[in-house]
């Protein structure tokens, strides 16, 4: 019998389907997570262009736009984590069956703030057998898969938005900027 690994799993306990089908997931979760720093760097950056133009020219019609940059980041990356919730139930499944619990997934939801209560949920659904039932419980995962954490990044975003709408207002009415105009002052 082959040694166990440092993480308890034998060379032999999975079998080639479940070794390219764990190695699709780890591959997949990875380029989502590069594609997250992706969105957040390239929206942070479009929405900071948009504000200091808006300085600039005295802008409120800037101002909305960049806080619409914002929302539209929610949308992408609620779109994207939700589809990256099947990469994850997956290989956990094959690694609660084959590693005991031991693999990369497991410790990767458990490093995040509501990782023991997705791993219940996904405990949970590894024990339902009926397809229409198993189909509803991970559409009610798919939104939030890291649990708070991914609620705290889109409620501080959806906040700064509101703030910069506001700011638009204030803006308008307090210090007389226009809403179309690109003349500096």
């Amino acid at each position: 019998m082959a040694e166990p690994s440092p993480q308890g799993l034998s060379d032999k306990t999975l079998d080639d389907y479940d070794k390219l089908d764990l190695q699709e997931c780890y591959t997949a979760i990875r380029s989502f997570l590069d594609r997250r720093i992706q969105l957040v760097v390239f929206f942070g950056t479009a929405n900071l262009t948009l504000l200091g133009l808006a300085v600039k020219y005295q802008n409120c019609a800037m101002l909305i736009t960049a806080a619409l940059i914002l929302m539209f980041f929610i949308v992408v990356d609620t779109l994207l984590r939700s589809n990256m919730t099947s990469y994850l139930y997956s290989s956990y499944c094959i690694e609660k069956k084959k590693m005991h619990k031991q693999g990369l997934v497991y410790f990767h939801i458990l490093s995040h703030t509501g990782g023991v209560e997705i791993l219940k949920t996904f405990d949970h659904l590894y024990t339902i057998k009926d397809s229409k039932e198993l189909s509803k419980k991970m559409r009610s995962l798919l939104l939030n898969p890291f649990g708070f954490r991914a609620r705290l990044v889109s409620t501080t975003v959806f906040i700064m938005a509101i703030i910069q709408i506001i700011l638009s207002f204030i803006m308008h009415f307090k210090y007389d900027w226009l809403w179309f105009t690109l003349v500096p002052n």
